[in-house]
């Protein structure tokens, strides 16, 4: 992803179950400059569960799921993880379309300076069995 954030923006993946119960990895920039941060949203609780500086040019994101588990990656860097059964129906009985992965890039309602550009975007669903 090639992205050059302003304060308020930020651009990345996630993994998004309803609008109170999602995860990303993201870039964006704060007073400490470019940073990759993970974000976990469970209901009314917020954390920021990973806050790294992002290296200049362009970055790679990841997102790794399985049964238990989702692994955020800058690169090949594990960041960190969360569970994966806080975003499903047993937990959160809101929603009928189950988890959705995808890019995303907001400028959190104000307007944004530039695009954020994404070179590609795969998804492997392998069968874990």
């Amino acid at each position: 992803m090639d992205f050059d954030p302003r304060l308020h923006e930020e651009a990345g993946l996630t993994a998004f179950y309803n609008l109170e119960t999602h995860y990303e990895i993201y870039l964006t920039r704060t007073s400490q400059g470019r940073r990759v941060q993970v974000r976990r949203v469970v209901g009314d609780m917020e954390s920021l569960a990973a806050d790294v500086p992002a290296p200049s040019g362009e970055v790679t994101l990841r997102l790794r799921a399985d049964k238990l588990r989702y692994t955020f990656f800058l690169g090949d860097q594990e960041l960190c993880g969360a569970q994966t059964r806080f975003l499903s129906t047993e937990a959160t009985p809101i929603s009928f379309t189950g988890v959705m992965l995808g890019l995303y890039a907001t400028g959190n309602g104000r307007a944004c300076a530039g695009p954020a550009r994404f070179a590609s975007f795969a998804y492997d669903g392998g069968d874990e069995g």
